[in-house]
């Protein structure tokens, strides 16, 4: 299988992959915890456990100034493999 490394080019676009990105997530997550049970956390209950946020996922999309990042697309289906985004780090203070 081939891959393609795409670099979104605006908040519109990766606000349209929202979804993908958290099922992304959530399926690397579910895997991981199968090779490695032992890391499961005493009160998951499956809901309050995600790895990430649809809410999280969309408040970096939409608040993160400048937004970088990359999507990881099979070439045949154009499925979402992985992604990666990433900002310069901000603090918030109240004056």
């Amino acid at each position: 299988h081939e891959s393609v490394l795409l670099r979104p080019p605006s908040r519109e676009v990766w606000f349209h992959y929202l979804t993908e990105l958290l099922l992304v997530c959530n399926e690397a997550a579910k895997r991981y915890l199968q090779k490695n049970p032992w890391k499961r956390k005493a009160d998951a209950d499956g809901v309050q456990s995600k790895p990430l946020g649809l809410e999280y996922i969309a408040d970096r999309i939409d608040i993160d100034d400048p937004l970088n990042g990359y999507v990881v697309r099979s070439v045949r289906e154009g499925w979402l493999q992985g992604f990666i985004m990433w900002t310069t780090f901000t603090t918030w203070h109240r004056d």
